[in-house]
């Protein structure tokens, strides 16, 4: 049987496609009366890879081995390979299995000497070529990447403008926006890419004109599937390099350079969702029996993310250390019951307006509040400038000839880091600055929340239309209450002390607000809060009291508590 083989790399002109390689091999086995099969390499494979990084051509040698292929045509020998190693091995199990090779319609005897060395030049002449035209491909697209010009497919939500030039695609902006806004908001990516499906929002490869496949290699087996382009889904991994991409804060990197193009958002926005990243790993939209409602904001005194878990036999539920799943740290923070911590949190911010009450006394000292940001951005400024002065000065030096690259690229890698802290410092502080500009729609909108969440349905209808967010009914459900939560709280640590059984627990907030510090006794369902001054706690209407040494109120003091 003659195996038809057939390549086509990136480079290959519109005569060398394909459909004219197979037609004219077709042809040839026709006139010379062979059976055949073909083996389609496809479009853009390279010539300079080995055998077994091409696996119809690893199929090739496989079935010349096992004697199903006797004959083998190409339509030259730069099909074969543009590397020196590939060709010679390739021959070797051609002349171990004594099987007959055509490039074109020429009959080639590779135990010739004449026509062994004939080939071997060839061999080297085409790996010279291969290895030009890569050097000069590179040297353009490097060229091309620093005017602004974009080759290959685009990162999802850019295209190219009328002079090849990457610029934002407005329609799929607002998905890249919506993907990063539900990363925040505690959503996983394998759970992003669901919801994008179900909706049938395009994937970047819906959107190609003219359609075809996709080839898909199993990098553990090497096997090769085609796929139409048509019907590629959106994937947790397709999310995940999203949210991880350089280029939607504006730095797009090729060949090892950076390179500036128009940013989708601001770094500091970019690191706050991929610093929320982990603690969205495990929210996968996997069906569970218990939904954490704190989950991914609820710290050990380590610093470890505490998760979810319930027992076999469903009777308690808890938040535990991450790092006690295999038992990689000495964490010594006690577990503590889910249902306390989510029903003091939601039951203390939320129905009894202690947050609402914390915004309030806030935004009443703004004046003094508003001088302080003001004058930090005025600082963070002028450092950026200072520093820019330092990097100029350095760059100087190097086109004088005074130093060399190399004995700037330290000093030019600590400048350019301060740049970036204090950038996204001042945006952090700008951030900050927004939320007092918008203090009154913040605190109407607490006030609707809260007002919802006591009122009975006749209540809530009248107010339904005032509501920013999807109607919340007076039995609010988990859905909406993650992420209201999540809207305003920003970390729940968690440490404990055995001596005096209890917990310490301190809340961070989204909002620019001082942390809140509560005490809560280990063996009560309902929680014992106050502050730590007084140590008094109150249960179904009973006080309960406990005296505690100065040195210990003084650690806690120290350590947060009232900080």
């Amino acid at each position: 049987m003659l195996g038809i083989y057939t390549r086509l790399s990136r480079e290959d002109e519109t005569s060398n496609s394909i459909k004219h390689q197979i037609k004219e091999g077709i042809s040839f086995a026709q006139s010379e009366g062979f059976n055949y099969k073909i083996y389609n390499e496809g479009e853009g494979v390279s010539g300079t890879l080995k055998i077994e990084d091409r696996p119809v051509l690893l199929d090739l040698v496989s079935d010349v081995r096992a004697g199903k292929i006797t004959h083998i045509w190409m339509r030259n020998q730069n099909r074969l390979a543009r590397n020196g190693k590939t060709y010679h091995g390739f021959i070797s199990e051609i002349l171990k299995h004594d099987v007959k090779v055509y490039f074109d319609d020429k009959l080639i005897d590779f135990r010739d000497p004449k026509q062994s060395l004939v080939g071997s030049i060839l061999s080297s002449i085409h790996a010279f070529e291969a290895q030009t035209q890569s050097d000069q491909t590179k040297k353009v697209l490097k060229s091309n990447a620093s005017k602004g010009i974009a080759h290959g497919i685009m990162p999802y939500g850019y295209c190219r403008d009328e002079n090849k030039k990457m610029i934002i695609d407005e329609e799929e902006r607002e998905v890249v926006e919506r993907i990063y806004r539900m990363s925040l908001s505690g959503i996983g990516g394998i759970k992003i890419a669901e919801i994008l499906n179900e909706e049938g929002v395009p994937t970047r490869y819906n959107k190609m004109k003219h359609g075809g496949t996709l080839k898909i290699k199993n990098r553990y087996t090497n096997k090769v599937t085609m796929k139409k382009k048509s019907e590629i889904k959106w994937s947790g991994k397709t999310v995940h390099d999203i949210i991880k991409n350089k280029v939607y804060y504006g730095v797009r990197v090729f060949g090892g350079n950076e390179y500036k193009v128009d940013a989708i958002f601001e770094k500091w926005y970019w690191k706050k969702v991929n610093d929320n990243l982990k603690k969205n790993r495990n929210n996968s939209g996997k069906s569970v029996t218990h939904k954490y409602l704190l989950k991914g904001l609820v710290e050990c005194s380590g610093g470890r993310n505490m998760y979810g878990r319930t027992r076999i036999n469903k009777k308690d539920n808890y938040y535990t250390c991450s790092g006690r799943r295999y038992n990689l740290c000495g964490c010594k923070t006690r577990s503590i019951n889910i249902d306390v911590l989510e029903g003091f949190i939601w039951n203390m911010f939320f129905i009894d307006g202690e947050l609402l009450k914390l915004v309030r006394e806030y935004f009443d000292r703004d004046s003094k509040l508003l001088n302080e940001i003001e004058d930090k951005i005025t600082k963070q400024l002028s450092l950026i400038k200072s520093l820019e002065q330092e990097k100029t000065r350095a760059i100087q030096l190097v086109m004088k000839g005074v130093l060399s690259e190399k004995d700037v690229a330290k000093e030019k890698e600590r400048v350019e880091k301060s740049i970036d802290e204090a950038g996204v410092l001042i945006y952090r502080l700008k951030e900050q600055r927004g939320t007092f500009d918008n203090s009154n729609q913040l605190i109407e909108q607490l006030e609707i929340h809260s007002k919802a969440f006591k009122s009975p349905p006749e209540i809530l209808e009248h107010i339904r239309y005032d509501l920013p967010k999807p109607i919340i009914q007076p039995a609010t459900s988990f859905e909406d209450k993650s992420a209201i939560i999540k809207q305003y709280v920003k970390q729940i640590k968690i440490t404990s002390d055995d001596e005096l059984k209890l917990y310490n627990i301190r809340i961070i907030f989204n909002l620019p607000l001082k942390p809140q510090n509560f005490v809560m006794n280990y063996y009560k369902r309902v929680p014992y809060i106050n502050s730590l001054e007084t140590m008094r706690v109150l249960y179904k209407s009973k006080e309960w009291k406990r005296n505690m040494d100065k040195e210990r109120i003084e650690y806690y003091e120290n350590n947060g508590l009232n900080n």
